[in-house]
Formats: structure tokens, C-alpha cells, sequence
């Protein structure tokens, strides 16, 4: 688009970014293949058009609330990594502390098995009552719509609430969680924990704090998997099972004063980015 000799190009720049404009012309758009905008579409679009002094002094605006924003979207992200960074000091605090280097250790092989999904009969629609939802990396970590499978499926490899399940193929491998209740996908795997030996919770902080030495591509492979021998003869520190206890339970704590603080940053990073629609509304009402 080349504005003419009356029109500031950084005006209509911005013009063009407004949901107004991007309406219009998506609500234009013809072609099942190749969906697309004809040249005379755009020409016969109206913008509000003040003299050209008017529209330096709305662009000058603009950019200096831009770069406002710009400045607020930054400091949130590095928000964002402290909180996740404080995680991962707490974790470190308890695991490699002077004092569990006196615990004894012992390999997670011993501790626990893992338990690989299979991928069942899917359905798009709850066929009755009683399916379980499919869990996938992306339906955990993104919150995508679950696929569904019935829950008399033999076959599956179901998981509960309080079980920890694990990421073993893709670019998050390694990664824990809990909470969930479904079916694994093949990608999934689950715990079975020997509860004897340590407590769930505790193990679950101490495979968190580990994600980045588990979160390897496979030898001779660019994709990443959970390799489980890696996982396996990995030393964790095995305080007696009270003190597992109570740390898990100072760590849950600890866990959810962060979670509530990225929620924050989380919500602020939510209302910046609708922030530049709403100037933009202003500046083209004539209201900058």
C-alpha cells in the first residue's frame, strides 16, 4: 500500500492494524483454496482522514503509547522468569542443600516404574457418561480440546488424580504433572511408585527440578524422548519418610504462593495485549 502525497504512512500503518479495518476485509475474503482480497477491496475501503498535521501529531501519540506498552511487556516477561526461576531456587534449596547431601540415595529405579500410554479407540464427542478424556501433551500443557474413550476399554492405560504422570515424547519430555484424571496418549507415561520408599509429592518436586537433565534429544535422534535409563539411574536423596513429608508439604506451599504470582503477571500480559486495539480505537474516533 503506497499512501499518497495527504496521507502519513506510519498513519496508515496503524490503521490498517485496527480490528475495524481487519473486519472489513476479512469479511471480504473469497476463495475456498487460496482465500484472498482483491486490489479494488482495499481501494474502496474509507479511513477518517484529518489534515496531515493532525495525523503526525496522532502517529507521535501512538508511537509513545506503543512503546509504553512495549516497555510493560517486557518487564512482565522478566517478571515471569523470576517466578519461574523461584521455583527452581526452592527446589534447589531442599535438594542440594548441605544437609541432603547427608540423606542417603538411592536411583529412581528403584523408587518407581514408568508406565507408557497406548492410544485407544477415540471418539470427538463423549460417547456416554462415564469416558475419560484423552491426555496429551497439548491437552495438559495448552489446554486443547480432549479427545475422548471409554472407560470399559481394556486396552487403555488409565490415570488418576493423585498419580503423577510425565511427558515422554516431544519437546517437553520430562516434564511432570498432576491432577488430571483420564487416559494416557502414547506419548504419556505414568508413575507407579513403591510408597514404601518415598512419597509421591516429594518425588514429583525432586523429577520438577530435574527436567532439564531429562529433557534430552535421544542419542542419534533431533527428537526428544524421556530416555528411560537416564531416568532411571538418577540419585535422589531419600530423607526419612516424615521429612519427605514435610518437605513435600512446604514445597506444595511454596508452589502455589508462585503459581498465584505468575497468575498476576499472567493477567497483566492479558490486558497489555488488548491494550494496543483499544488505543487504536481511540486514536480513529479522534479521541488521542
Amino acid at each position: 500500500m503506497r499512501p499518497s502525497d495527504n496521507l502519513e504512512p506510519v498513519f496508515l500503518f496503524y490503521y490498517v492494524q485496527t480490528k475495524y479495518f481487519v473486519d472489513i476485509v476479512s469479511g471480504q475474503v473469497r476463495g475456498m483454496l487460496y482465500p484472498a482480497v482483491t486490489d479494488s477491496q482495499i481501494r474502496n475501503t474509507y479511513l477518517p482522514l484529518p489534515p496531515l498535521s493532525e495525523q503526525k501529531r496522532i502517529v507521535a501519540r501512538l508511537q509513545e503509547q506503543m512503546r509504553e506498552i512495549d516497555r510493560a511487556r517486557i518487564a512482565c516477561e522478566k517478571q515471569l522468569e523470576a517466578a519461574n526461576a523461584l521455583l527452581t531456587a526452592y527446589l534447589r534449596e531442599v535438594f542440594e542443600s548441605k544437609e541432603a547431601k547427608k540423606w542417603e540415595r538411592k536411583k529412581l529405579g528403584e523408587m518407581c516404574e514408568i508406565v507408557k500410554g497406548k492410544k485407544p479407540e477415540l471418539y470427538d464427542m463423549k460417547p456416554d457418561m462415564d469416558s475419560l478424556p484423552y491426555l496429551t501433551a497439548e491437552v495438559i500443557r495448552c489446554g486443547v480440546e480432549p479427545k475422548w474413550c471409554l472407560k470399559s476399554d481394556k486396552s487403555s492405560v488409565k490415570v488418576n488424580e493423585d498419580e503423577i504422570i510425565l511427558i515422554a515424547d516431544g519437546s517437553n519430555s520430562g516434564e511432570v504433572f498432576t491432577g488430571y484424571k483420564g487416559v494416557l496418549a502414547s506419548t504419556m507415561g505414568k508413575l507407579k511408585i513403591d510408597e514404601g520408599k518415598v512419597v509421591k509429592d516429594y518425588l514429583f518436586f525432586f523429577i520438577r527440578m530435574n527436567f532439564n537433565v531429562l529433557n534430552k534429544p535421544k542419542r542419534g535422534s533431533a527428537i526428544q524422548h524421556l530416555e528411560k535409563d537416564i531416568f532411571y539411574n538418577l540419585y535422589i536423596p531419600l530423607p526419612p519418610i516424615e521429612d519427605q513429608h514435610r518437605i513435600a508439604t512446604e514445597l506444595k506451599d511454596k508452589m502455589t504462593q508462585v503459581e498465584n504470582l505468575k497468575s498476576k503477571i499472567l493477567n497483566q500480559q492479558s490486558t497489555l495485549e488488548a491494550l494496543p486495539q483499544a488505543i487504536l480505537k481511540k486514536a480513529f474516533r479522534g479521541e488521542l
